[in-house]
């Protein structure tokens, strides 16, 4: 029951001046409830080579991303989110700016770093401003190792090289491997160097003995021919190549021309199993005798309600078929979204890190459980396709 107040003298009885101090009440209220509501915007900051027609990757990752904004948005009304863009160029320096533009701004968290390279030195200077920093697919342990301030959504090679060592020893069989090592990338360096580590390990556990060779090569080679002769000659049947398109668009033409045609086996740096299909089966004049393995994001043929949502929803918005960059970005951007809501209003980097440290969420587009592990990457499924002449066809999920 609440306390009855007395009259006070002098009291303002007049029907016409009790109306306009309604008014005035109400429209009080009006403006409180506007301010609790610009409250509810929250801001993220969006890093990435921007309108580069040439990398369907990141703009890929970036309609994933604006179509996150627009599903969360209708999922919780009075909620606003601002992607603020920080752009840079193909170059590390401009990524250390975009990253210090996004620091000055006091920005809470920031999405970005489509590539390890790039992901480094935006997570490196972004930890140190207390800024909570996400990457889709920026997949090098390294990226969020003593950083705790950022995190990925997508798997770690630390436990994609352990998986691919198993597909290509179990699943395929292989016992002739070759492996393009990366040496300037630090996305391929990592991996190849750990899937060789792990080769080896597995080997020696189950008392075989793998034959592998290694070919070290510098970002940008052009000219493979020497290794595939030493392929060749060393009856080497399945490659392995985790590392960016570039390098196993060239290595396969070089060896398709001299009639050398092993199967292949890469990872998410190829992009999507769709761009894969396009560029060495539909577009290649040796796409006949092409056969390779790469991993995926997500599976979008899928019977579970989160991924036909998802792709009714963002076929209507986009007027075509979402493919895993779009997947992957899109739950990056909703675990980030989801965080930041439940630090609550005007919450800092730290607050959001901690919600993030914190998150339980179910039914995304990529996997049915998602949590952030002791190094801030999620546990994630590896959607094994193999892509050949006959289309694109799930070979394994690996756990």
């Amino acid at each position: 029951m609440g306390r009855r107040l007395a009259p006070t003298s002098g009291m303002n009885t007049h029907p016409i001046r009790c109306i306009a101090g309604a008014l005035a009440v109400l429209m009080g209220c009006a403006s409180a409830f506007a301010a609790g509501a610009g409250d509810r915007k929250l801001v993220v900051g969006l890093q990435f080579l921007f309108d580069n027609k040439f990398n369907y990757s990141v703009n890929a990752v970036v309609e994933g991303i604006e179509f996150a904004k627009t599903d969360f948005e209708r999922q919780n009304p009075g909620y606003k989110i601002d992607l603020k863009r920080y752009a840079h160029g193909d170059d590390l320096a401009s990524a250390v700016r975009a990253s210090r533009l996004a620091v000055a701004d006091d920005v809470a968290a920031v999405i970005g770093g489509e590539r390890t390279e790039e992901a480094l030195v935006m997570g490196e200077i972004l930890n140190e401003g207390r800024i909570v920093f996400m990457t889709p697919t920026a997949s090098n342990p390294k990226v969020t190792e003593n950083r705790p301030f950022v995190f990925r959504g997508c798997f770690s090679d630390e436990d994609v090289a352990a998986r691919l060592v198993k597909f290509v020893t179990g699943k395929l069989k292989a016992t002739q491997v070759g492996v393009i090592h990366n040496v300037s990338s630090p996305y391929s360096n990592y991996i190849s160097k750990k899937f060789v580590a792990e080769l080896a390990e597995l080997d020696q556990k189950a008392g075989r003995k793998t034959n592998v060779t290694v070919a070290k090569i510098l970002k940008g080679a052009f000219d493979f021919d020497p290794v595939v002769e030493d392929f060749m000659a060393k009856g080497i049947t399945h490659v392995v190549i985790l590392d960016h398109g570039g390098d196993i668009l060239r290595f396969s033409a070089q060896a398709s021309a001299r009639g050398f045609h092993p199967v292949y086996i890469g990872s998410d740096g190829w992009g999507s199993s769709e761009q894969v299909h396009t560029t060495f089966v539909k577009e290649s004049t040796f796409g006949q005798k092409f056969t390779g393995y790469v991993n995926s994001y997500w599976q979008p043929e899928s019977r579970l309600a989160a991924v036909q949502n998802f792709k009714r929803s963002f076929r209507k918005m986009f007027r075509k078929d979402p493919d895993s960059f779009h997947a992957i970005a899109y739950d990056t951007a909703m675990v980030l979204f989801t965080a930041m809501r439940e630090a609550g209003p005007g919450a800092d980097g730290d607050a959001v890190r901690r919600s993030l440290r914190r998150i339980q969420m179910s039914q995304l587009v990529t996997t049915d459980h998602f949590s952030f592990d002791d190094t801030n990457s999620p546990k994630k499924p590896l959607h094994m396709y193999r892509v050949d002449q006959s289309g694109i066809k799930l070979e394994e999920t690996l756990r």
